[in-house]
Formats: C-alpha cells, sequence, structure tokens
C-alpha cells in the first residue's frame, strides 16, 4: 500500500466494484493520479475478459500466478499500453491481478 496510493486510501468514495463476467469481480481505487484496478476469478476455470482499465498505460503490479505467491508463473501482460482500447485478459483459476496506473513501474 505504500507504493500505491489508491490502495492506501480506505474510503468508499474512491472505490467501485463491478461484476464484470460471471466469475470475474472489479475492483477499482484511485487517489489523485494514482489508479488501482484488480481483476479476481473466483473458479476453477480460467475466464477470459474484454477490460479497459482507463487512460494511460497500466502495470501489473501483482499476479497470484507469479512464483513469488506460490504459483507456475504469470500468463497475464506486463502491461496494458493503452487502456482506453479493449484488453482481452485470460484469468487462470482463482486469479488475482493487480494493475496500476500513475505511478513508475
Amino acid at each position: 500500500r505504500r507504493e500505491l496510493p489508491a490502495l492506501a486510501r480506505l474510503d468508499n468514495a474512491s472505490l467501485t466494484a463491478t461484476v464484470i463476467a460471471p466469475t470475474v469481480l472489479e475492483l477499482r481505487r484511485w487517489c489523485d493520479d494514482n489508479r488501482v484496478v484488480i481483476w479476481m476469478n473466483f473458479v476453477a476455470e480460467p475466464a477470459t475478459v474484454t477490460v479497459a482499465p482507463g487512460a494511460g498505460p497500466w502495470n501489473r503490479r501483482l499476479d497470484a500466478a507469479d512464483p513469488a505467491w506460490g504459483g507456475d508463473g504469470s500468463t497475464l501482460p506486463a502491461q496494458l499500453v493503452d487502456g482506453t482500447a479493449p484488453n482481452l485478459l485470460v484469468l487462470p483459476p482463482y486469479a488475482v491481478a493487480v494493475y496500476a496506473a500513475g505511478v513508475s513501474a
């Protein structure tokens, strides 16, 4: 949370939660220019979703599939270059992925 101000701000006014697919929840948080989006897949099957988190490049900050978290390695892109364009993501089973904009990678 120290690196991502949007996660440090704990008010509900800067938070949205949206079901973007039957098994996928999208959380968005923001604080000034820092924006964070989190996608979570809650089932044992991969989920394919089209996302457009917003203007600017979005850098992957956390993926539960990374070896650091006991996973086999991330298959998600390290960066979504243009967040205004639709991006197709395949979220692995039980995925949690965090992307941020407005902060250095």
